[in-house]
C-alpha cells in the first residue's frame, strides 16, 4: 500500500447524536420498484421522504439534491403534504440516486472548518457484475466533491473504497466496520493494511470490528445451487443490497454503547432458513464484540435490538428492481421473482433531538408485528430518552435494499459539541 496522506489531525468525524446543520435527501430520479405493491401506508420512496422532511424541518435545515425538473416535482410534493416549500432548501449537483449515506460524503469539522471525505465507490461491489440502466450510476462518484464546492467546504480525497452505511463513529476515536463489507471493497488490502487506511482517512484510533451483516443485505449476485440459484433459502433475492452494511445492524448509540440487531425472541425456536443465517452471523458478530473496547480500553456495552419478520413479497417485469436483478452477471432469472425487504430498526435517522425510526406494522398484519414495533420502539426510547421518535413506515425504501439512514447524510455543524 503506498504511502497517503492522513486527514489533517483537527478534524474528527462526529458522532451522528452530535449537533447537525443540516440534513441532505435526494430526489428519485424513477420509482425505484412498483408501487401497487403496497396497498396500505407509504407506497413510494418520495412519501417516506416527505414524512422525514415533516419530521426534521423544526430542528434541521433540510435540503433535497435534485435537478430543476426533480426540483418541481418536489416543490408540487411538498405542498401537497402541507410543507412550507420555504422551509426546504434545494441543491443542484448532478446525482443518480437516493442512496445519500453511500454516493454522498462522510463530514468531518474542526473547531472552524468543515470538510467532506470523498471515498470511491465502486456501486457497492456491483461494478463488474451490474449491467443496464443502473451500471454507471454514481460512476465515477463526484458528488463529494461536489457537494463540498456548493457550501465552501473543503475536500479530502481519500483511496479507500466504500460507503457512509458500513461507518458508525462515536465521535472520540472508534469506528465500527463490517470485514465482509470492507474487504470486498478493498480486495486487494490485508486487514492491517485496512485498519491503517481506515484510521488515515477519518482521524480515528479504534477500528471495532463485526464480520458478517444480516442474510436480507447479502450481495445480489451472490447465487447459490442449493438456493435455486438465487442468493437466499427458497429462491429469494435482496434487492441490490450491500453484502453486510453495519448501519443495518450494528451501530454506536453512545460512546461506548453498541446496538447489535438479532432476530426476535418470539422467532428463536421457529426460525426460518434465512433467519437461521441471520441469527448465525449476529451471534458471531456478538462474541468479536465481546472480545472488543472502546478507544479507552474499556469494555463495549451491547444492547440488542430486535429484527421485524422477514417480509418476502413477489415482483415481475412491472418492478424495476426485476430488471436490475435480470441484468446482473451470473444471475439467471426467468419469470417472477421473491425479493427480501431490508427491513431493520437499526437504520434509522437521528437529527438534533429527533429519530425517524422505522415502524413495519399495519392493520391487517400479523400481531407479532405490532408487538416487536412496541418493543423496539421502547428500547431506542431508552436509548435517547430526550429524543422525539417520530415512527415512519420505510417499506419502499427497504424495496430498494436499504432505509432511512441509507437515503440521508448529516452534515455536523461546525465546532463540536
Amino acid at each position: 500500500m503506498n504511502e497517503i496522506t492522513p486527514l489533517p489531525k483537527e478534524f474528527r468525524v462526529p458522532a451522528e447524536w452530535e449537533p447537525q446543520e443540516a440534513v441532505y435527501l435526494a430526489a428519485c430520479r424513477c420509482n425505484e420498484f412498483d408501487p401497487s405493491q403496497f396497498a396500505q401506508g407509504n407506497k413510494s420512496v418520495l412519501d417516506v421522504q416527505l414524512q422525514m422532511i415533516q419530521a426534521l424541518v423544526d430542528v434541521v435545515q433540510v435540503r433535497i439534491i435534485a435537478s430543476p425538473h426533480q426540483k418541481n416535482r418536489y416543490l408540487t410534493a411538498l405542498k401537497e403534504a402541507k410543507i412550507d416549500p420555504s422551509r426546504v432548501e434545494f441543491i443542484k449537483v448532478p446525482h443518480c440516486d437516493i442512496w445519500l449515506r453511500d454516493t454522498g460524503p462522510i463530514w468531518a469539522h474542526s473547531a472552524t472548518e468543515l470538510t467532506s471525505i470523498w471515498l470511491g465507490f465502486n456501486n457497492w461491489g456491483y461494478y463488474e457484475f451490474i449491467e443496464g440502466q443502473w451500471a454507471d450510476c454514481d460512476i465515477p462518484n463526484y458528488l463529494p466533491r461536489n457537494l463540498a464546492e456548493e457550501i465552501d467546504a473543503n475536500c479530502f480525497r481519500t483511496p479507500l473504497m466504500g460507503e457512509g452505511g458500513d461507518k458508525s463513529f462515536n465521535g472520540l476515536g472508534s469506528l465500527i466496520c463490517c470485514k465482509a463489507v470492507e474487504k470486498n471493497r478493498n480486495p486487494s488490502l490485508s486487514l492491517s493494511e485496512l485498519e491503517m487506511l481506515l484510521k488515515a482517512s477519518f482521524n480515528v484510533s479504534n477500528i471495532i470490528w463485526v464480520d458478517h451483516g444480516l442474510a436480507d443485505d447479502t450481495l445480489t449476485f451472490q447465487t447459490h445451487a442449493n438456493f435455486d440459484n438465487a442468493n437466499l433459502p427458497g429462491g429469494v433475492y435482496t434487492p441490490l443490497c450491500t453484502g453486510g452494511h453495519v448501519d443495518e445492524f450494528c451501530r454506536f448509540v453512545g460512546s461506548s454503547t453498541v446496538l447489535l440487531a438479532d432476530v426476535h425472541s418470539s422467532r428463536l425456536c421457529n426460525m426460518s432458513e434465512i433467519e437461521q443465517i441471520t441469527h448465525r452471523n449476529l451471534s458471531e458478530d456478538l462474541f468479536m464484540l465481546q472480545q472488543q473496547t472502546d478507544q479507552y480500553g474499556q469494555p463495549l456495552e451491547i444492547v440488542r435490538m430486535p429484527l421485524p419478520p422477514n417480509m418476502i413479497y413477489s415482483v415481475d417485469q412491472r418492478d424495476p428492481i426485476y430488471s436490475t436483478i435480470r441484468e446482473l452477471k451470473g444471475v439467471n432469472v426467468d419469470g417472477p421473482i421473491k425479493v427480501i425487504l431490508a427491513a431493520s430498526y437499526c437504520n434509522y435517522l437521528i437529527s438534533n433531538g429527533v429519530i425517524c425510526f422505522p415502524q413495519y406494522y399495519l392493520p391487517g398484519m400479523a400481531p407479532i408485528f405490532k408487538e416487536i414495533d412496541e418493543e423496539a420502539f421502547s428500547i431506542i426510547s431508552s436509548l435517547f430518552p430526550k429524543h422525539k421518535i417520530i415512527p415512519i413506515n420505510p417499506r419502499p425504501v427497504n424495496a430498494g435494499g436499504g432505509g432511512m439512514h441509507c437515503i440521508s447524510n448529516n452534515q455536523p455543524k461546525i465546532g463540536g459539541l
